[in-house]
């Protein structure tokens, strides 16, 4: 993962069915965050590991999360 504060995006490095690796730009702000999941969601769909976009609103004095954008799943640096 890497950051860009001038364009105010961090890049993620996800798999794509299984195998093939892909560097994602994500563009964010002050409402915006990339989450890893650490527990399954949408009945299983979405397993540990997944990245998603979380993108939020004020709604009665509270951020609310309105949207959710999967990015794909997490490439895992190998460790040293």
């Amino acid at each position: 993962m890497s950051v860009d504060l001038e364009k105010g995006t961090v890049v993620v490095r996800v798999i794509e069915e299984g195998k093939r690796q892909r560097d994602i730009p994500i563009a964010l702000d002050d409402r915006t965050v990339v989450k890893k999941l650490r527990t399954p969601i949408s009945r299983g769909d979405l397993s540990p590991g997944h990245l998603v976009k979380v993108a939020y609103t004020e709604h009665a004095g509270r951020l609310v999360a309105r949207r959710i954008e999967v990015t794909g799943k997490a490439v895992h640096q190998p460790m040293p």
